[in-house]
């Protein structure tokens, strides 16, 4: 019967979900406005060791959005996001940061901010090291 009746609420949320969210037009992950993306079209696709590949661009982006050097106390990241500790949460830019592609950003605190990049995020945020350590 709990097979049954699990079916049967499966398929109740699908359908009641699906018109709400097409219905009222809800913004939900991977549904946002579209803003500019940045244009990696140039990008090699071949390693994941810096130069100019898209992962360095992204990265690249994503500090600059983030406000730089002035801005970044900490970066680490987890299995799918950059955590980051920030001075001032003003002089992060979101649509920057937003225009790479990135499927979100979850503002934790005042001064911690997690970007979510996907499975890469171990190359993006060794990129960041990178840009860290050359200023």
């Amino acid at each position: 019967m709990l097979l049954i009746q699990g079916l049967v609420f499966g398929a109740i949320y699908y359908f009641l979900f699906r018109f709400l969210i097409l219905k009222f037009n809800l913004t939900t992950p991977g549904r946002e406005p579209e803003g500019e993306s940045l244009d990696m079209s140039d990008a090699s696709e071949d390693g994941f060791t810096g130069g100019d590949n898209k992962l360095a661009k992204m990265a690249a982006t994503i500090y600059e959005g983030l406000g730089g050097d002035d801005n970044v106390l900490s970066v680490d990241n987890c299995v799918t996001r950059l955590r980051l500790e920030v001075k001032d949460m003003e002089q992060v830019n979101q649509a920057k940061i937003k225009s790479t592609g990135i499927p979100g950003i979850n503002i934790v605190s005042d001064h911690n901010i997690q970007v979510v990049v996907g499975t890469q995020v171990q190359f993006v945020a060794d990129e960041i090291e990178k840009l860290r350590k050359r200023k």
